[in-house]
Parts: structure tokens; C-alpha cells; sequence
């Protein structure tokens, strides 16, 4: 009977983990910031609340943005297409970075024709998604360094 009980319980923490498998442990980019990709397919509203929720060595997070090549390239390494902080939703047309440290920056005007404003890094490896309700598989995720105490 005791064997029984061991192989349910090894059966069932399989099971458990197939169902929810751990986390990655984020990756340092170019830029100082932490990043991951969670590759669950979710809306941006979902996406961005899942973000913004999250923290990694206690600093909180937000949606990944991207103000250099080097990001870009970093970022395209973790996944070929995810949810980004970018957004429209105050002025049609008008995408800015919607949290962190360039929250309310213009990024880009107009849609696949548009423009990136003088100085502004333009997004390269983004397949870009221009319905917040369309569900993407991906989102990534980004937090400061954590200062030194």
C-alpha cells in the first residue's frame, strides 16, 4: 500500500508542474534593467496590469520599453513578439511609452506610415499590433537594477 501512495504523489506533483511551470529568471540587458518574457497569450490591458503587479528584487516593474538599438536587438533575443508598454489610447495615433521612466514619451505618430519624433529611437523588431483587445502570446516584462543600498 505504501508504494501505492508514492507513486500518486510523484504522479501528482508531475502533474502540478506541468500545469504550472516555474518562472524564467530574468535576464540583464544592455541597458542595467531586467527583463522576461512570460509567454501566456493575453491582451495588452492584461498584459500592462500583469506587469505593473509584478517586481523582481522587490523593485516593481512595467511593460518592456525600447529607446535604443541595442535593447531592440536584446529584446528580439528573448522573444520573437510580445506585449510592449506602448500605447495610443490617449490620443489616436499618438504612441507613447505608457509606464516607467519614459511614461507619456512619444515614441511614434500615426500608424505603419508614421514617424518616430527627432531623437527618438524607432522600435526594428517589433511586430507590431495595433488591437489591444487582440490577444498576443507574450509579454515582456522589465524592471530597474535595484540600487545599492
Amino acid at each position: 500500500m505504501q508504494r501505492g501512495r508514492t507513486i500518486v504523489v510523484v504522479v501528482t506533483l508531475l502533474f502540478a508542474f506541468a500545469i504550472s511551470p516555474a518562472r524564467a529568471i530574468p535576464l540583464q540587458g544592455p541597458d542595467g534593467y531586467f527583463y522576461e518574457f512570460v509567454p501566456d497569450l493575453v491582451t495588452w490591458p492584461t498584459a500592462r496590469a500583469a506587469a505593473l503587479a509584478s517586481s523582481y528584487q522587490g523593485v516593481p516593474g512595467h511593460l518592456a520599453i525600447v529607446a535604443s538599438a541595442a535593447v531592440d536587438s536584446f529584446l528580439a533575443t528573448l522573444a520573437p513578439i510580445g506585449w510592449l508598454g506602448g500605447t495610443d489610447q490617449a490620443s489616436e495615433g499618438t504612441w507613447t511609452w505608457a509606464d516607467g521612466p519614459l511614461a507619456n514619451q512619444v515614441f511614434w505618430i500615426g500608424g505603419p506610415g508614421g514617424s518616430a519624433p527627432g531623437g527618438v529611437y524607432i522600435v526594428k523588431q517589433a511586430d507590431v499590433v495595433y488591437s489591444t483587445a487582440t490577444p498576443v502570446t507574450g509579454t515582456l516584462l522589465a524592471w530597474p537594477a535595484r540600487a545599492a543600498p
